[in-house]
């Protein structure tokens, strides 16, 4: 079965939407930020902005992105919403990871925010209202409240005193991306497309944790390369010629490796567009747009405010960017 044509019809038209290529290079040759403000101004996160400084920008971005992907979420029925959710996993752990981590160390509501992208899952709001949980293991329960059966899991097996904050981090990923891919329907699993692009997503996820050593076997995701690909790559053998494993060999740091991962992504999501432009095509292509575009536009706004040299402005325009 097919996404809806009307679905399809619009996500192509917010594709379209998109700033081009041209402007983010104008964009990011604006030497000040009165320079950027103004030529943010007139783009569509414009009307979010409350302010003219890099911190309203940023804000605006954040709800800039919200906004749209809770729409792209709701132009389809429950297929399409689980193959959204399963494309933005990633970006969701990340979410619940730094709110995790800024509970166990007691940091600040403003900080905590301003370090996540919120989406159509878990917009702002709950961000925030997790964020205030007051401990792990209140923000676990809150999440099981909201219909999350993996954190009840986490939290029922979580030690009475001292936990190991990695290893809690390793289990969530995992459990939030089984937990997704759980959702979807067979229609979709149906889509051997879709599914070997989300083995790309589940891929991409892995770089770090193969750049990592040891990260252990549970540090990877199931769906993309087989998990012997990955041993071998942490043993610093010859990587399999294929897949996103290759960009692992050619980093020279982990940042460098998330970076060409997520370049890879948005290249073979371009690939999806064209090879199913009718179907889920159009979806992964914008999903992984935008999130490249907001993380670019960040990338700007950090280095202008002093937060990011020159030279690691330029690794971002060219790869795409990291949230």
């Amino acid at each position: 079965m097919m996404p809806h044509d009307a679905a399809v019809a619009r996500v192509r038209g917010m594709l379209g939407a998109l700033l081009s290529e041209e402007r983010l290079a104008e964009m990011a040759a604006a030497p000040d930020m009165e320079s950027l403000d103004r030529l943010l101004s007139g783009s569509p996160c414009g009307r979010w902005r409350r302010g003219p400084h890099a911190r309203d920008w940023e804000a605006a971005l954040r709800q800039d992105l919200e906004d749209a992907l809770v729409r792209l979420r709701a132009l389809g029925g429950a297929a399409w919403a689980a193959v959204v959710d399963v494309l933005l996993a990633p970006c969701d752990v990340a979410n619940l990871q730094t709110v995790l981590r800024a509970l166990a160390v007691h940091a600040s509501l403003q900080d905590v925010l301003a370090a996540t992208l919120p989406t159509a899952r878990f917009g702002h709001s709950l961000l925030l209202e997790l964020a205030r949980a007051g401990s792990v293991r209140h923000a676990l329960d809150l999440l099981g409240t909201w219909g999350e059966p993996w954190a009840l899991a986490l939290r029922r097996d979580l030690p009475r005193e001292v936990y190991d904050a990695v290893d809690l981090e390793r289990r969530l990923r995992r459990a939030y991306h089984a937990a997704a891919l759980g959702r979807l329907p067979r229609s979709a699993r149906a889509d051997a497309r879709l599914m070997a692009f989300l083995g790309d997503v589940a891929d991409a996820a892995n770089v770090p944790a193969a750049m990592k050593r040891p990260p252990g076997d549970d540090a990877y995701l199931a769906g993309g390369l087989p998990l012997r690909a990955w041993r071998r790559l942490r043993a610093g053998e010859p990587p399999p010629l294929a897949g996103l494993a290759r960009v692992v060999a050619r980093a020279g740091d982990v940042e460098d490796a998330e970076l060409a991962a997520r370049h890879e992504l948005l290249r073979r999501a371009e690939r999806l567009l064209l090879a199913d432009p009718l179907g889920y095509g159009p979806l992964a292509a914008y999903v992984h747009r935008k999130t490249a575009e907001v993380a670019r536009l960040r990338a700007m706004l950090r280095r202008l405010a002093g937060d990011l040299p020159d030279s690691g402005l330029a690794r971002r325009v060219a790869r795409g960017g990291v949230a």
